[in-house]
């Protein structure tokens, strides 16, 4: 990797660690001892967040690309605290508001008019989805080798929004965000391995949709981009953006 970027990743990680021990009340020790987990957790947070500023930098329409970046912090840090609930919800919202940034920046609607208009509730998920499978750069990318990406993003927000909808133990009021300072470690790994695949293709979206402010972008910005992604994305990816150039 990069060592100027490997160095920005290192330096990212050490305020999120300051940030959780000075203004969330996370114990420091508890949290060195899971942090291999959390680097992961925490490189595709960011990788994910700079798809997001590069996508929205400068556009109209971004509210929603701002709104991904902090619901994405947010999630790691109620995850670290314990609350399943509100750290699924979180996530799951991270995937709306990925297809609803994608929706309003490439869809002939006013956003204005739109959020004025009842027929605005009818933009749930499965409409939204539908909507990005119907693309021509949704389509292009599948030839491309990765046909599939759509059906993982709707299996994770299947299994996400159980905790939208069901109260569990683990829901928001039954712990006190300033007293618990524990780690969850059970739900850390489960965060860790859902957004394992969740972020990366919500990232790889957002390039898809994307791609002239992709290429455009600093050549650290487009690693950090990348290094979330497998080897199978990665030359997807490459033959995709060959294809548009």
């Amino acid at each position: 990797m990069n060592r100027i970027l490997q160095n920005f990743i290192g330096d990212a990680y050490s305020q999120l660690e300051v940030d959780l021990v000075s203004n969330w009340a996370v114990d420091g020790g508890q949290l060195r001892s899971f942090s291999a987990i959390l680097k992961g957790i925490a490189k595709r947070q960011l990788s994910f967040s700079c798809a997001a500023t590069v996508s929205g930098l400068r556009s109209k329409r971004n509210e929603y690309a701002w709104g991904l970046i902090e619901a994405s912090y947010l999630s790691m840090v109620v995850a670290v605290k314990g609350m399943e609930n509100c750290a699924c919800g979180l996530l799951r919202q991270t995937i709306e508001l990925t297809l609803k940034h994608i929706y309003f920046a490439t869809h002939p609607v006013e956003y204005g008019w739109a959020l004025t208009r009842e027929s605005y509730k009818a933009l749930n998920f499965q409409a939204l989805l539908e909507y990005v499978k119907s693309t021509d750069e949704y389509r292009e990318f599948s030839k491309c080798g990765n046909s599939n990406l759509s059906e993982g993003i709707e299996e994770r927000f299947a299994v996400l929004s159980r905790h939208v909808h069901v109260q569990n133990k683990r829901f928001m009021s039954y712990r006190q965000m300033r007293t618990e300072r524990k780690v969850d470690g059970v739900l850390l790994r489960r965060v860790g391995s859902l957004t394992a695949s969740l972020w990366p293709s919500l990232t790889v979206m957002l390039v898809i949709f994307f791609p002239d402010r992709f290429v455009r972008a600093h050549e650290i910005e487009k690693r950090l981009i990348r290094s979330t992604f497998s080897h199978q994305v990665k030359q997807a990816l490459a033959g995709y953006l060959r294809r548009r150039s």
